[in-house]
């Protein structure tokens, strides 16, 4: 969604400086004087009331299985940044991946919104209590391929 929401705010005159202060930045919270509402409150409803409501329950995932399914069949490894709502566990899981949870002390939801809830029980839970290096090399660690022993 940040990609959406950066497309329409350049469209309406932001620059891109100011378009990551909004989106990922320091105003993430702050009203948008153009749209009346905050990022994280834009993403949150085209994703769901526009996305899931309007288009169909399945749209987010259909888009996400076109473009994850030919990485898989080439590489058989894939991280996603997110899974929200049960369907989107359903189909990892029926990939054969696994659904982990990436914890940060004292940071929870940032908001009630349905798609901030924990769609699923994760079958591993990352504790983020270091730098994004040290998440990333955990996400690595994980992608890597099993080898058997022997």
């Amino acid at each position: 969604m940040s990609e959406m929401l950066r497309t329409l705010l350049r469209h309406v005159g932001h620059d891109d400086a100011s378009c990551h202060r909004y989106i990922d930045g320091d105003l993430k919270r702050a009203v948008i004087p153009e749209l009346g509402v905050t990022s994280t409150y834009a993403q949150q409803t085209l994703g769901t009331e526009w996305g899931r409501r309007c288009i169909r329950d399945s749209l987010w995932l259909d888009l996400w299985c076109r473009v994850v399914d030919p990485v898989l069949d080439a590489c058989g490894r894939v991280a996603l940044e997110s899974c929200r709502f049960p369907n989107e566990a359903q189909a990892i899981r029926t990939r054969g991946g696994l659904l982990v949870e990436v914890r940060r002390p004292g940071v929870g939801a940032l908001s009630g919104h349905e798609s901030e809830s924990i769609p699923a029980e994760a079958d591993l839970v990352l504790d983020n209590a270091g730098s994004l290096e040290d998440l990333a090399r955990s996400v690595s660690r994980l992608l890597r391929p099993k080898v058997a022993p022997g």
